[in-house]
């Protein structure tokens, strides 16, 4: 073959061989981006379900030492509901954020039930609500700490 049909094959094969890389790089960079972003947000998840979850905790604990009539006065003094309301927009948009569907609904699970626990009565912390709270916060941080483990 002639000189010139190797060069035009040369050019050819680096070319391809070129947008092929580009492509594979393309492709690797944007994956690892979005693997960043949800590790990022399963941190910061991580930290608003345990703030979410003090705040419910002092709402019982309020709810369950003071007298009826006092409980609404007693949690605005405290500030509760404020930071409770605040920790509640926070953890809304990171779980909006979780890629993994299954996730994101055991997330908004327990966040309801949070939500819910400020409208409730309970009596003791032997009640079924409280102890489904419990179990269902556990589950959940053990599934957002896998997810965050598979990021890496």
């Amino acid at each position: 073959m002639d000189a010139g049909i190797w060069g035009f094959i040369g050019v050819v094969i680096g070319a391809g061989t070129s947008i092929v890389t580009t492509v594979m790089v393309a492709r690797n960079t944007s994956s690892e981006r979005s693997k960043e972003f949800q590790r990022n947000n399963f941190i910061e998840l991580q930290d608003s379900l345990t703030v979410a979850m003090h705040l419910t905790m002092r709402i019982i604990n309020i709810k369950l030492n003071i007298k009826l009539d006092d409980k609404e006065k007693e949690l605005e003094k405290a500030g509760v509901k404020k930071d409770f309301m605040a920790n509640n927009q926070n953890l809304f948009a990171r779980t909006e954020r979780i890629a993994d569907e299954s996730l994101r609904k055991s997330v908004r699970n327990l966040h309801t039930l949070m939500v819910g626990f400020p409208k409730i009565e309970i009596k003791d912390t032997n009640d079924k609500t409280f102890v489904n709270l419990n179990n269902q916060f556990s589950k959940v941080m053990f599934s957002v700490g896998a997810a965050l483990r598979s990021n890496y």
